[in-house]
């Protein structure tokens, strides 16, 4: 079934990167299938939503250059 969530920042420098493993999904408007990666930036969250169920990969990372 669809189903819809957000995903909010956990520090607002950070992006995130959206790796999709199966399935479909759409992430800020934006259509994603199986091997699909995107990423964004300079948003405090994001809207997913599977419009084929599957599995999607979210990773946080930092955007700030000199930072560790």
């Amino acid at each position: 079934a669809e189903k819809k969530t957000q995903y909010t920042l956990h520090l607002p420098e950070n992006g995130v990167y959206f790796f999709v493993l199966s399935g479909e999904f759409t992430v800020n408007e934006q259509s994603l299938s199986a091997r699909d990666g995107y990423g964004v930036w300079d948003f405090t969250s994001v809207d997913i939503q599977n419009t084929k169920p599957g599995r999607i990969l979210v990773m946080e990372v930092p955007m700030a250059i000199g930072r560790l």
